[in-house]
């Protein structure tokens, strides 16, 4: 067995000291019982602001995505998400003191907007590290998000003017500049349309149920 604490507001507290479950110390239970003795919860952190489209307007963009990516010892992996309201603010709560690079994107809103990194960034290396620490919370993590380019792409079965039914289309970012999402969608004619894309190089492929 192992042992967490949570509550809003605060990291969670595991056995062994540490605020991530996999990482918990583990014990073994007995009819005589055991005492864990006493957890410690210690205040989290937060990253807040407000999401608008890059236009003359005072209203915010509601519905997006914002993600705070932390680095784990491998690599950047989105650690928390919040989404905006109905007014464009977002908080994202429950960090541990570190670093982390933040990312709006409106795919499932607003697709034809592109993500942005904080702060106008089209990919991580090119945004702002923020700097948590624990029970502090980091304001105005504003974004203004622009139009983005678009890639449309339609299959064709072997050398015949068909166009494969069953064909799916993916996309992906070779500089980096998009978050963990495909932003296609089907379009007239079975033709896969891309939106949302900042600028930079993309490859594009093409699979079926059966093989690529």
């Amino acid at each position: 067995y192992t042992v967490c604490f949570s509550g809003d507001g605060y990291l969670d507290a595991c056995l062994g000291g540490v605020s991530d479950f996999p990482f918990a110390e583990t014990f073994e239970l007995t009819t005589e019982g055991i005492d864990l003795g006493e957890f410690t919860m210690t205040a989290a952190g937060s990253i807040s602001g407000r999401v608008w489209p890059d236009v003359s307007s005072d209203t915010g963009l509601e519905g997006v995505i914002v993600s705070a990516y932390g680095f784990d010892g491998w690599g950047w992996s989105s650690v928390a998400i919040a989404e905006t309201d109905l007014n464009g603010f977002y908080v994202i709560s429950g960090l541990s003191e570190g670093v982390y690079h933040v990312v709006a994107d409106p795919e499932f809103q607003e697709p034809t907007l592109q993500p942005e990194w904080y702060p106008n960034g089209i990919r991580r290396e090119m945004s702002s590290a923020i700097s948590v620490t624990t029970g502090e919370e980091i304001p105005n993590i504003n974004f203004e998000l622009s139009e983005g380019g678009s890639i449309s792409a339609t299959a064709y079965c072997g050398d015949t003017d068909t166009i494969c039914d069953s064909a799916f289309a993916y996309i992906d970012a070779l500089d980096g500049t998009l978050p963990e999402s495909t932003r296609g969608y089907a379009g007239v004619d079975r033709t896969t349309v891309f939106t949302g894309l900042p600028d930079g190089r993309y490859v594009v492929r093409m699979a079926t149920t059966s093989s690529d």
